[in-house]
């Protein structure tokens, strides 16, 4: 005998378990929607890995070199770095680059900006403030470098100490206590040193 309650109270379980299948698979597909979103590079990550591959063109056999004057960066790298992340950079600062932009770059390596690039024996070494608006840095380093006199001034190197510094190894690069091992004295100490620029 058909019982059309029982018919239909399993009509309305057969209903509520699809609508619970139904958003579970629906919950499910969000979530791994939502993951292949996340797991996405932005737009800074993209940059990072496309200025990585330059980088390795231009310096193929990056590597680890000693602290000290041989890790100055020509004005031509440094132009080239504030070129390549100027729409991310806009007016901030080397305490915005540093992490956003030299971290990542050297986080293989686990080497400084300048040893990435291709690291060149000083003619300058630079004091200045992390404050100051990283693109008028760049500016003022490149008005000084043609202010030089110098037909190449593209080739000028300038040690920065945010550029030059490993900044996977702060700790060594002050010399781990010990100021007359630290890059900043054996950089100034150098007898390449023309001037320290402030």
């Amino acid at each position: 005998e058909f019982d059309s309650r029982a018919h239909t109270q399993m009509l309305f379980a057969m209903m509520f378990a699809s609508v619970a299948v139904a958003t579970a698979a629906a919950g499910i597909f969000a979530a791994i929607a939502k993951r292949r979103e996340i797991m996405q590079p932005t737009k800074l990550e993209q940059r990072h890995a496309s200025f990585r591959k330059q980088l390795s063109v231009s310096n193929p056999k990056a590597r680890h070199s000693e602290r000290g004057p041989t890790r100055a960066i020509t004005v031509s790298k440094l132009l080239d770095l504030l070129e390549a992340f100027q729409d991310f950079i806009q007016t901030r600062t080397a305490y915005y680059l540093v992490p956003n932009i030299i971290l990542p770059l050297t986080k293989s390596g686990r080497m400084s900006y300048a040893e990435l690039a291709g690291p060149s024996s000083l003619d300058y070494f630079i004091s200045h403030f992390w404050g100051t608006s990283f693109s008028h840095f760049v500016e003022t380093v490149q008005k000084h470098a043609k202010g030089t006199g110098s037909e190449d001034w593209r080739s000028l190197s300038y040690w920065i100490c945010f550029i030059s510094n490993n900044q996977w190894r702060v700790e060594e690069e002050v010399g781990n206590g010990d100021w007359r091992k630290s890059s900043f004295y054996l950089a100034l100490q150098d007898r390449g040193c023309k001037a320290t620029c402030m």
